[in-house]
């Protein structure tokens, strides 16, 4: 008898709305030594993301087994069926550290977010906190839009609160509020129990 074709689980499902993986960032100092400060700021971005509301993170240990290796965005988003791919590098110089980091769509391998830290080393763990709360305060902000303009034939209640969620970070104005509400309301007929709505 053979045995039928294992499927991955990425392929019988489509990924969840905010999830994502946290490469691990490349050490692109000279020195070899300091691979501990982008291993610190992987490891915290993955705890961070892991506190926004409704997201799946997945794991350090998975993503660390994608480092040094030259994978698509796309092939990443299929094998651990995640829809976001984060990546990133740091890189020192005497007391300056440099980490770069960029939001992909795993499924267009598009850019959607990408910025630039500067700052000296001085307490590197007061440098971790800042730089990883900073990228994960601009991540949560940057995937609940993304994610609430995403087009649906089916809205459900998770849609239409991430849609609020978009909503209340528009400037605040009578019209934006009236927005959130309605979003909200919505989302509380198609889920009477949910506390977030």
């Amino acid at each position: 008898m053979v045995a039928a074709p294992v499927t991955p689980i990425s392929q019988c499902l489509s990924a969840p709305r905010l999830s994502i993986v946290v490469l691990p960032f490349v050490n692109l100092s000279n020195d070899p030594d300091q691979q501990y400060l982008a291993d610190g700021i992987t490891e915290d971005l993955t705890t961070d993301l892991s506190h926004i509301s409704d997201s799946f993170v997945i794991s350090r240990n998975t993503a660390f087994t994608y480092r040094n290796k030259l994978v698509d965005a796309k092939q990443i988003g299929r094998e651990l069926g995640v829809r976001y791919v984060l990546e990133g590098s740091v890189r020192r110089s005497g007391n300056q550290v440099r980490v770069n980091t960029q939001l992909i769509d795993a499924e267009t391998d598009a850019h959607l977010w990408a910025e630039r830290f500067d700052s000296d080393i001085g307490d590197f763990f007061s440098l971790q906190n800042k730089i990883t709360s900073r990228i994960a305060v601009a991540l949560n902000f940057k995937l609940v839009g993304v994610e609430a303009a995403r087009p649906t034939e089916h809205p459900d209640a998770l849609d239409y609160i991430l849609r609020g969620r978009a909503a209340f970070l528009k400037p605040p104005t009578r019209e934006s509020r009236a927005e959130q509400i309605s979003l909200f309301e919505r989302a509380l007929e198609l889920d009477p129990q949910s506390v977030e709505a």
